[in-house]
């Protein structure tokens, strides 16, 4: 793409499912609470990279509905446990829709020091915006990692016997137009709740890299995302990757 700079392009199978608030003690729907959704998607992920800046953009098509196989995918991994799990009430499922999203964010790497040696750091603000009948909506926030042998965060580095500890934290804020798993479908009437317009998210953990090898950890946090549930949202999440590079 020129000096300096590197272009990468992805694509990916994904599936994201969505479960509604329960009533103590049984499966039923809780009336104002959100519906259940799943949504089926293929993507295509494209990334220009420079030292100082990473742009990203994505085209995301799927479905949502019974073809989204939501219900049977839950089913299945519940059933894999069942006594450490319970069936959901999918009669308020949303209904089949195709949808859309295109997608852009920019991330700037700033103040940015001790790369690769025994202490540390940098910020990394970030916006992007999102345009669809999925999601329409822009967001705003900045990432702070201080760590142990921190190298670039999105361009490669040369291997090393000894890894990288990174820890980080992340803010953002949310403004939303339009969410369909809170919204309903576009095109049919389906279940549905008020959305709130501002929805901050908070981000926290750490990652260790060695060889090829990247495994992380984070626990997040978003606030109330609709005007019937008073709370926010927590959950935690354990990822590793392999990079298959020379």
């Amino acid at each position: 793409v020129g000096s300096g700079r590197c272009a990468t392009r992805t694509f990916s199978l994904g599936q994201d499912i969505y479960t509604a608030t329960l009533a103590p003690a049984d499966a039923s729907y809780v009336s104002g609470g959100r519906p259940e959704a799943g949504w089926l998607y293929v993507q295509e992920s494209s990334r220009i990279a420079s030292d100082s800046h990473l742009d990203e953009t994505s085209v995301t098509i799927g479905v949502t509905g019974p073809l989204s196989l939501a219900q049977a995918t839950q089913l299945f991994f519940h059933n894999l446990a069942p006594a450490f799990n319970h069936t959901f009430d999918w009669s308020h499922q949303l209904p089949f829709e195709p949808g859309f999203m295109l997608m852009y964010e920019r991330t700037q790497r700033m103040l940015a020091f001790g790369e690769g040696g025994p202490f540390g750091g940098d910020i990394e603000p970030h916006v992007g915006a999102s345009f669809g009948n999925i999601l329409t909506g822009g967001m705003a926030g900045v990432r702070a990692r201080t760590g142990f042998r921190l190298h670039h965060p999105w361009l490669l580095a040369a291997q090393s016997a000894t890894p990288e500890i990174a820890f980080f934290i992340d803010a953002t804020m949310h403004g939303v137009v339009r969410n369909e798993f809170l919204a309903g479908t576009m095109f049919r009437p389906s279940d549905h709740v008020q959305e709130r317009p501002f929805v901050p998210e908070y981000q926290g953990g750490v990652s260790v890299r060695w060889h090829k090898l990247i495994a992380m950890y984070s626990v997040d946090r978003t606030g109330s995302e609709y005007t019937t549930r008073a709370t926010g949202h927590s959950w935690s999440r354990l990822a590793l990757e392999w990079r298959f590079v020379p």
